[in-house]
């Protein structure tokens, strides 16, 4: 969440149920080192590898793509989260 609390005090941040950051410490639109990573950070990242000179023959995804707030995690919501991250992937070609 854009402008939400990078150090709330609990195991992850960078969402509204964190609620808005002091100064120094609000998510920008890439997230932040503290936060799981924003689905807009994903899509610059695979559009920055898919516009290298060199071609990968494949790409491998560790499918740690669920966010990390264990407490609010149900098997749909893992399956949706796996199922953005490779729909990126094929949306630029990998």
């Amino acid at each position: 969440q854009i402008g939400a609390e990078t150090q709330c005090g609990q195991p992850i941040c960078c969402r509204s149920e964190s609620g808005k950051g002091r100064p120094g410490y609000q998510a920008g639109a890439f997230g932040d080192h503290r936060c799981d990573a924003s689905p807009l950070l994903l899509r610059s990242m695979v559009s920055a590898i898919k516009n290298l000179s060199v071609n990968p023959d494949f790409v491998i995804n560790t499918g740690d793509d669920p966010a990390h707030d264990v407490w609010s995690q149900t098997p749909e919501l893992n399956l949706k989260s796996v199922k953005q991250v490779a729909d990126t992937l094929l949306e630029f070609g990998f």
